[in-house]
């Protein structure tokens, strides 16, 4: 296969097992790859400042060169603590310098610092990120399940990307969660969520905010990506004394 421009500058070692069809001048025209790499690092400029650390990554792949299409059938890889794992078509060119992809990742446990030491530079600024990276300070999101519309593509040696239609689906463990600097965060944490057209909705089984305990509930929270105008709507079972109560509704943004 002709030199891919994203693998220069990698320190990865891999065992590889291909078969492939060639045309009369040997140009690759199809290849069915089964990889794997016991350890490396993975080098991105344009997603990470620093390089990953990997351990044990494993990929079967379907190259057609006809189509111009690369069938990720799994790619999956300790990176940095976290274990991920990726299905997705790509739609490329002939030179590699353009790609289009829906991929499906998985991921079995995430922790909030899991979040920051893995989110990408094109996501900074973003509302997402400040809801994301500042707010989950404790606990874990468990079965996390990721889709989404990717792109790239490269003029000179410059590499764009390009992310739409986010969707997303996950379960929280002890999480601890503070949505609104002035509000009480909600502790210990057990729900399962949904994340669709920028809005987050908790189905909640369980939850702490100061002296109330929350239970059979659901909590949205829409414009997640936009940090300074989003909104919550909490619709939930509470118990706890009528003061606990008071001091909640009385802080700031509902009081």
């Amino acid at each position: 296969i002709d030199a891919i421009p994203v693998l220069d500058d990698q320190n990865i070692i891999i065992n590889v097992n291909a078969q492939t069809i060639l045309s009369n001048n040997f140009d690759v025209l199809r290849a069915e790859l089964d990889v794997h790499s016991a350890a490396g690092m993975l080098r991105i400029e344009k997603v990470y400042d620093r390089p990953l650390n990997y351990e044990n990554m494993q990929l079967s792949a379907l190259y057609d060169r006809t189509e111009n299409t690369i069938d990720l059938k799994t790619l999956s890889a300790d990176i940095a603590g976290v274990y991920v794992t990726i299905e997705s078509k790509i739609k490329t060119n002939e030179d590699f310098t353009k790609f289009e992809t829906s991929p499906s990742l998985h991921i079995p446990r995430l922790t909030g610092k899991d979040i920051e030491n893995l989110w990408p530079k094109f996501l900074r600024g973003e509302g997402a990120e400040e809801w994301l990276v500042g707010n989950l300070k404790e606990g874990s999101l468990t079965n996390l399940q990721l889709t989404l519309d990717a792109s790239a593509a490269q003029s000179s040696e410059t590499w764009s990307f390009d992310t739409q239609n986010i969707q997303g689906a996950f379960d929280t463990e002890d999480v601890y969660l503070q949505y609104h600097e002035t509000l009480l965060p909600a502790t210990k944490g057990q729900a399962s969520a949904t994340y669709i057209d920028d809005n987050l909705t908790f189905d909640l089984k369980s939850a702490y905010m100061g002296g109330l305990a929350l239970s059979e509930g659901k909590i949205i929270i829409n414009n997640v990506s936009d940090a300074k105008n989003g909104n919550v709507d909490i619709k939930a079972r509470v118990n706890g004394p009528v003061t606990a109560l008071f001091d909640f509704i009385q802080k700031e943004p509902i009081g």
